[in-house]
């Protein structure tokens, strides 16, 4: 699987928010470096990391979007639930079946997980955010 770099297109502009997805990126090349050597034992606890990671960033993302009174905060948290419930699907499944190619097929829905966030769910946000000057 091919490393995920961070586009330029990927930024909020809302520093905080952006350096979570740093992180959250981060986190996922971890997963994935631990799979490329066969560590399916770090690897397993690296998703659970990063599933708790994604858990305080919405957290922090939702508190931010209600303090700019983002109008559609509820369907954006709605979202985050359904990304999360994905997430804690995948984690599972990660812990029942670990081996290689399972493995590297979880790596890919929790890739997909974290795009899903930063390019559909947040960009709803992102106009809206910096047309009302947020940062």
């Amino acid at each position: 699987m091919t490393k995920i770099q961070w586009l330029s297109s990927f930024d909020t502009g809302i520093s905080s928010i952006d350096k979570d997805h740093h992180d959250l990126i981060e986190a996922i090349s971890g997963v994935q470096a631990a799979l490329d050597v066969d560590d399916l034992e770090s690897a397993t606890g690296l998703f659970e990391n990063f599933l708790n990671m994604a858990r305080s960033h919405f957290a922090r993302e939702e508190a931010f979007l209600k303090k700019i009174y983002f109008p559609r905060i509820e369907a954006h948290s709605v979202a985050h639930r359904e990304l999360l419930v994905m997430g804690e699907s995948i984690v599972a499944q990660t812990k029942n079946n670990m081996d290689g190619p399972q493995a590297k097929k979880h790596l890919e829905d929790m890739v997909y997980f974290l795009l899903e966030d930063i390019i559909k769910a947040d960009a709803d946000f992102k106009s809206y955010a910096q047309e009302h000057g947020a940062q």
